[in-house]
């Protein structure tokens, strides 16, 4: 059976959780999805992000050789010792208790080592994958991370966690 309702596209979703990143924080983004984040960022956010070393591309721009100005947020690509506020990931599925599931990055190794000690990890995915299942489980089937979520953006809506505890924030206007 089809289901027809509203969805936010990848870039509604990047720009929905680009609104909520706190000035002044440093942000690392993860490949894919995740780095589009960084073209809804301007002046007014105060943002640094900090891509990981081997992400090919932010957003729509090139990956920084050196320290930058991009689109008014602070663009880091070398710095030791700093510490990531919030790190920001694509996931295929995150438990009902806010685990995220491990899948191996071609150039990364697991989604761990990205976002090291990020003291957030935030996740942009879609809450249903092509077969109609729930992306959002009550138990993976495939390895855990042990990273802790703190929200899940997806295009249907906005999910936190609160100690181990699942909390709908809002839903996409029309469904």
């Amino acid at each position: 059976r089809e289901l027809l309702m509203y969805t936010l596209t990848p870039m509604q979703i990047a720009w929905r959780l680009a609104q909520d990143l706190p000035e002044g924080s440093v942000v690392k983004l993860g490949p894919g999805y995740p780095a589009l984040v960084q073209d809804f960022l301007t002046q007014a956010h105060k943002v640094v992000i900090y891509p990981d070393a081997d992400t090919p591309g932010i957003g729509s721009g090139q990956h920084p050789s050196s320290e930058a100005e991009c689109r008014g947020a602070g663009l880091v690509s070398t710095v030791e010792n700093i510490n990531i506020d919030i790190c920001v990931l694509g996931a295929d599925q995150v438990t009902g208790q806010g685990e995220l599931v491990c899948q191996p990055l071609a150039q990364h190794g697991c989604e761990r080592d990205l976002a090291g000690t990020a003291k957030r990890v935030l996740v942009m995915m879609e809450l249903f994958a092509k077969d109609g299942s729930c992306k959002l489980l009550s138990a993976s089937t495939l390895p855990l991370t042990g990273l802790e979520v703190s929200s899940v953006y997806t295009d249907l809506a906005v999910f936190d966690f609160h100690h181990g505890q699942l909390t709908l924030r809002e839903i996409v206007e029309g469904i």
